[in-house]
């Protein structure tokens, strides 16, 4: 999901700076012909920006103070901003050409709000990549531990060489790699 949303926020700056593309697809979007359409669009996609960071910021609080089941809840609403925020940004590209002419002070400021997404997209994903290290390594050296208590205990052999362990079978461990 966070590797969808970067390539998003990259194409959402790129969408800025490039001409309309004609990728020959189905539904075309808005148009953009007055200034007041282009500036509310602009107001409404920086809303969109905004919920964005507020939740990935919560996200990242929330997995930094350990309330995983807390941070779990807000995939959903992540899930929906992060659609809207595409359309959104297939909009712009639609329009990139005659936005810039229309309201230039709106397209500023969808690039101050696209590089502070790009700032808490990045702290979210630095955050949840440590976790998932970190429980990846607690369950690794739980895994290690439960594999030695089933093994047995060490033993020499008549020939006084360590005898091999033979892991008896048990059951597995779970992951939850819901992060």
């Amino acid at each position: 999901m966070s590797d969808g949303l970067a390539a998003a926020a990259n194409a959402g700056i790129e969408a800025m700076t490039l001409q309309p593309e004609n990728s020959g697809q189905a539904a075309t979007a808005e148009r953009f012909v007055v200034p007041d359409q282009a500036a509310a669009f602009c107001d409404s996609l920086a809303e969109t920006v905004d919920a964005l960071i507020k939740v990935l910021d919560e996200e990242s609080r929330l997995v930094r103070t350990a309330k995983l089941t807390d941070a779990a809840v807000l995939h959903a609403k992540k899930s929906a901003l992060s659609a809207q925020y595409g359309g959104q940004l297939h909009v712009l590209k639609q329009n990139a050409g005659n936005m810039r002419d229309l309201t230039p002070e709106g397209v500023e400021r969808l690039r101050s709000r696209q590089l502070a997404l790009e700032e808490a997209l990045q702290a979210n994903m630095t955050v949840l990549a440590t976790a998932r290290t970190v429980s990846e390594t607690l369950i690794r050296g739980i895994a290690s531990e439960a594999s030695e208590r089933r093994g047995g205990p060490s033993v020499y052999g008549a020939d006084a060489r360590s005898g091999a362990k033979t892991v008896p079978s048990g059951s597995a461990i779970r992951v939850n790699t819901a992060i």
